[in-house]
């Protein structure tokens, strides 16, 4: 029972844990900033878009840059 407890254990350890490096993660490069243009929030892409909508990697809305 208790070897079947440490191996359900370590099952569901490996499970949650085998996840974290499956997304793309691209370098933090500086985007100049453009009005009127959308970026996403997370930054896990350095594109700039021209519509609003959805980040094509994680799915976060889109937020719009601001000039600054």
């Amino acid at each position: 029972m208790r070897n079947l407890v440490y191996s359900i254990s370590i099952l569901i350890f490996l499970t949650l844990f085998s996840n974290c490096n499956q997304h793309k993660k691209s370098e933090n490069v500086p985007v100049k900033l453009v009005k009127g243009k959308y970026q996403c929030p997370m930054r896990c892409t350095n594109e700039v878009f021209e519509h609003n909508g959805n980040c094509p990697v994680c799915g976060t809305k889109l937020e719009k840059i601001v000039e600054g």
